[in-house]
């Protein structure tokens, strides 16, 4: 009786070793020697301890993993509001000086319209219009660094919200005899003022990259499923070349050669992040002479 007391209170002792050490970070125990143990009871008490170990360095090896992905996607949106400051900044400080070009071209031309020959008044003309360009390119970045810094979630009718932007450019689509077919639109929650950025910029391209001597026919619709709206605005234009695609929505990435149509080659770029500020994704399909076919999904909230 003895004895067994004795062998049972070295066990307790293995086990109390053992525990110390799993507590530790490490574990002297392998499979081998526990299968050695000739007590069932035993033995299935340290295959415990193995498992418990495993299950410890597994939870330990997880939260390491999270911490890490945590920690990145900190540092990845400090990077990233740090480059949009940076941005803004660059952006801001560079309007005075490009204003200044383009006024002194004009006050030139204005000012000496004698004294200059044809060839000077041309040259100026070239520096007033480069100004304005670089005016409005960098107008475009401070609205792009600018994006999702203000503005809340609210709940709106999409199909108000097209009918507006239709109306504000009314002008453009009259001018390019544009038509729409709308489906059926959901009301939805999100920033207002930028899904109708977006939605804007898509249906403005799909205006101005039309056929020559064809009248643009627009398409816009949307499917719902559990979780997003997938929204598709469709045009019979002149679709985008194979080589474009890739990088379409990268900033200042163009879908046309620069003297084809006007563009600073932001749109797409915010469009891009609008969607993913709302948790959803943009796509194209796209083919040259055909037409194109941008779609974008926005995730659902739980109140609809």
């Amino acid at each position: 009786m003895n004895q067994k007391n004795n062998n049972n209170n070295d066990f307790l002792q293995i086990v109390f070793d053992h525990l110390l050490d799993i507590g530790g970070g490490q574990c002297n125990l392998t499979e081998s020697e526990v299968l050695k143990v000739e007590d069932e009871m035993q033995r299935h008490v340290l295959y415990g301890l193995l498992h418990m170990h495993e299950e410890i360095l597994f939870s330990q090896k997880e939260l390491e993993e999270k911490l890490k992905s945590e920690y990145q996607l900190k540092l990845l949106k400090e990077k990233n509001q740090e480059l949009e400051h940076f941005v803004y900044i660059a952006s801001h400080d560079l309007k005075e000086p490009v204003r200044t070009i383009g006024n002194f071209s004009k006050l030139i031309t204005d000012k000496y319209p004698v004294g200059l020959d044809e060839k000077a008044i041309k040259y100026l003309g070239f520096i007033k219009d480069s100004a304005e360009r670089m005016n409005l390119l960098i107008s475009n970045l401070l609205e792009y660094a600018t994006l999702g810094t203000k503005g809340e979630q609210v709940q709106f009718d999409v199909e108000e919200l097209i009918g507006n932007i239709l109306l504000d450019i009314k002008s453009l689509i009259e001018q390019k005899s544009a038509s729409f077919n709308i489906g059926s639109m959901p009301t939805i929650s999100g920033n207002e003022t930028l899904i109708r950025l977006l939605i804007q910029n898509l249906i403005v391209n799909a205006v101005k990259f039309r056929k020559p001597n064809v009248d643009p026919v627009i398409d816009i619709f949307c499917e719902v499923d559990l979780t997003h709206y997938r929204f598709t605005v469709k045009d019979n234009g002149v679709g985008i070349e194979e080589k474009y695609l890739n990088g379409i929505f990268n900033i200042f990435n163009r879908a046309s050669k620069a003297s084809e149509f006007e563009g600073t080659g932001i749109g797409l770029a915010q469009c891009k992040k609008i969607v993913e500020m709302h948790n959803g994704e943009i796509s194209v399909r796209s083919e040259h002479g055909v037409g194109t076919e941008f779609s974008f999904t926005l995730l659902k909230r739980d109140s609809e």
